[in-house]
């Protein structure tokens, strides 16, 4: 539809064109899953009247068939390009080898159309693995954010206890250099007292005696 040649950025313009296609079909097949309460990923749906559940059912259903129709004739469409970049090729090499394979090819224009018409269909059944999915996701994030608290927590815990240790072991390393000066003064502090002492314990001994 797009042409092969045509980019936008780094993308071809056709494969872009054709992940539109399939997430359009992925969309409807939700739809029409939702519609037939087969899941319930959008309650929202399920809970709509039957008469307009029924409703949405019809219209999706037939966007899925416009979509495979589609399909359908963009495969035939390119059975026809190959067959005519195949007549070109044959006819630039003066040869009739398009004749003897060219009344197989209905067999692979078959088999493209079919394949084509049926991908839309094959793709309303993502919606239950899609669901299975999902549901079990939040599980496995909810178990992988826990793992990932408890080791917050420990690297926490370990870092605090780690600068808590770090705090008492500068508060000594601190307190270490003035340990020898705090020791003489201490030894002179005790020498002092102790002579003050004798003093005074003389001096009554010496007035006993004179007395």
């Amino acid at each position: 539809m797009v042409g092969g040649t045509n980019f936008v950025g780094s993308f071809r313009t056709a494969d872009i064109a054709a992940l539109v296609i399939i997430m359009v079909e992925v969309s409807m097949g939700l739809f029409l899953m939702e519609s037939l309460r087969i899941t319930r990923l959008f309650p929202v749906i399920g809970a709509l009247p039957d008469k307009l559940r029924v409703r949405m059912l019809w219209i999706t259903l037939s966007i899925l068939i416009m979509l495979a129709s589609i399909e359908a004739g963009l495969a035939y469409m390119r059975e026809i390009l190959l067959q005519d970049e195949l007549a070109t090729s044959a006819l630039l090499r003066g040869n009739d080898a398009l004749n003897l394979t060219g009344q197989d090819l209905w067999i692979t224009t078959a088999a493209q159309m079919g394949m084509g018409f049926i991908l839309p269909f094959a793709l309303v059944f993502v919606a239950i693995p899609l669901e299975t999915f999902i549901q079990s996701s939040r599980t496995v994030l909810g178990i992988l954010m826990m793992g990932f608290l408890n080791l917050l927590a420990a690297t926490m815990r370990i870092l605090g206890n780690g600068c808590k240790h770090a705090g008492a072991l500068a508060v000594q390393l601190y307190d270490l250099p003035l340990c020898l000066p705090l020791w003489f003064e201490n030894r002179n502090q005790q020498r002092q007292h102790d002579r003050n002492g004798d003093d005074e314990g003389e001096t009554p001994n010496y007035q006993r005696a004179l007395l």
